[in-house]
Protein backbone atom coordinates (compact mmCIF):
# COMPACT_ATOMS: atom_id res chain seq x y z
CA UNK A 1 0.00 0.00 0.00
CA UNK A 2 1.40 3.51 -0.82
CA UNK A 3 1.07 6.49 1.26
CA UNK A 4 -0.75 8.76 0.39
CA UNK A 5 1.43 12.37 -0.56
CA UNK A 6 -1.08 14.57 1.17
CA UNK A 7 0.15 16.69 4.00
CA UNK A 8 -3.10 18.05 5.28
CA UNK A 9 -4.97 16.28 8.25
CA UNK A 10 -5.13 12.94 6.84
CA UNK A 11 -1.14 12.80 6.66
CA UNK A 12 -0.62 14.52 10.24
CA UNK A 13 -3.62 11.86 11.72
CA UNK A 14 -1.53 9.29 9.52
CA UNK A 15 1.47 9.88 11.17
CA UNK A 16 0.09 9.94 14.36
CA UNK A 17 -1.01 6.25 14.12
CA UNK A 18 2.39 5.45 12.80
CA UNK A 19 3.63 6.80 15.60
CA UNK A 20 1.75 5.08 18.16
CA UNK A 21 1.41 1.52 16.15
CA UNK A 22 5.25 1.60 16.84
CA UNK A 23 5.25 2.65 20.34
CA UNK A 24 2.44 0.26 20.94
CA UNK A 25 4.81 -2.71 19.00
CA UNK A 26 8.03 -1.39 21.43
CA UNK A 27 5.79 -1.92 24.99
CA UNK A 28 4.81 -5.23 24.05
CA UNK A 29 8.02 -6.37 22.70
CA UNK A 30 8.90 -5.75 26.80
CA UNK A 31 6.17 -7.99 27.84
CA UNK A 32 6.81 -10.89 29.20
CA UNK A 33 5.13 -14.41 27.78
CA UNK A 34 2.76 -16.31 30.13
CA UNK A 35 5.24 -19.35 29.42
CA UNK A 36 7.92 -16.95 30.54
CA UNK A 37 5.99 -16.00 33.71
CA UNK A 38 4.94 -19.68 34.39
CA UNK A 39 8.55 -21.14 34.03
CA UNK A 40 9.74 -17.83 36.33
CA UNK A 41 7.19 -18.80 38.78
CA UNK A 42 7.95 -22.32 38.30
CA UNK A 43 11.68 -21.44 39.42
CA UNK A 44 11.29 -19.30 42.12
CA UNK A 45 8.85 -21.81 43.63
CA UNK A 46 11.36 -24.47 43.46
CA UNK A 47 13.55 -22.09 44.63
CA UNK A 48 11.34 -21.33 48.08
CA UNK A 49 10.62 -25.46 48.78
CA UNK A 50 14.53 -25.90 48.31
CA UNK A 51 14.81 -22.99 51.09
CA UNK A 52 12.50 -24.02 53.42
CA UNK A 53 13.82 -27.65 53.17
CA UNK A 54 17.25 -26.24 54.25
CA UNK A 55 15.78 -24.49 56.83
CA UNK A 56 13.94 -27.58 58.02
CA UNK A 57 17.11 -29.39 58.26
CA UNK A 58 18.78 -26.29 59.93
CA UNK A 59 15.74 -26.39 62.76
CA UNK A 60 16.03 -30.12 63.39
CA UNK A 61 20.49 -30.17 63.26
CA UNK A 62 20.50 -27.53 65.76
CA UNK A 63 17.62 -29.68 68.04
CA UNK A 64 19.39 -32.43 67.83
CA UNK A 65 22.82 -30.25 69.09
CA UNK A 66 21.11 -28.57 72.00
CA UNK A 67 19.81 -32.40 72.76
CA UNK A 68 23.61 -33.15 72.98
CA UNK A 69 24.48 -29.86 74.74
CA UNK A 70 22.35 -30.34 77.60
CA UNK A 71 23.03 -34.07 77.64
CA UNK A 72 26.59 -33.12 78.15
CA UNK A 73 25.90 -30.38 80.55
CA UNK A 74 23.84 -33.23 82.52
CA UNK A 75 26.16 -36.03 82.76
CA UNK A 76 29.10 -32.78 83.85
CA UNK A 77 26.86 -31.97 86.76
CA UNK A 78 26.01 -35.22 88.05
CA UNK A 79 30.25 -35.84 87.55
CA UNK A 80 30.57 -32.89 89.90
CA UNK A 81 28.23 -34.10 92.57
CA UNK A 82 29.47 -37.28 92.73
CA UNK A 83 33.06 -35.63 93.23
CA UNK A 84 31.40 -33.66 95.73
CA UNK A 85 30.11 -36.42 97.41
CA UNK A 86 33.24 -38.87 97.00
CA UNK A 87 35.96 -36.07 97.45
CA UNK A 88 34.87 -33.30 99.77
CA UNK A 89 33.13 -34.75 102.36
CA UNK A 90 34.76 -37.54 103.52
CA UNK A 91 37.98 -34.85 103.53
CA UNK A 92 35.53 -32.74 105.35
CA UNK A 93 34.94 -35.65 107.95
CA UNK A 94 38.49 -35.86 108.62
CA UNK A 95 39.09 -32.65 109.00
CA UNK A 96 36.24 -32.80 111.50
CA UNK A 97 37.73 -35.73 113.51
CA UNK A 98 41.13 -34.29 113.63
CA UNK A 99 39.60 -30.80 115.10
CA UNK A 100 37.95 -33.07 117.33
CA UNK A 101 40.50 -35.48 118.72
CA UNK A 102 43.04 -32.53 118.99
CA UNK A 103 40.32 -30.84 121.02
CA UNK A 104 40.43 -33.71 123.46
CA UNK A 105 36.77 -34.74 123.17
CA UNK A 106 35.78 -38.27 123.24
Amino acid sequence: MTEPTNNGALGLVLKEINSFRIEINQRLDRLVTTEAFAAEQRRVDERFREQSKDAEAEVTARKESDAEIRLGLAKTASLVKWAFASIVLPCAALVATIFLAMRGTP
